[in-house]
């Protein structure tokens, strides 16, 4: 699931935190609509998958030029 999380942290440009504890590697199929991505959020509810607005503390690398 971490690889399909950062497929899904690409297209909606967020962050997104795996939480559903699922280790095993799964082969899952999902269509994306640039323009309308409530086509996608409706396809992980069909495979029992959804997205939570939340607040997480995550480490993260800051680039600054001096």
């Amino acid at each position: 699931m971490p690889v399909f999380a950062k497929q899904i942290e690409y297209k909606m440009d967020i962050p997104i935190v795996d939480e559903t504890g699922l280790t095993k590697t799964y082969n899952l199929k999902t269509e994306w609509h640039d323009e309308d991505k409530n086509v996608f959020i409706s396809e992980l509810k069909k495979l029992g998958l959804e997205l939570v607005d939340g607040k997480r503390e995550i480490d993260v690398l800051v680039f600054y030029e001096k």
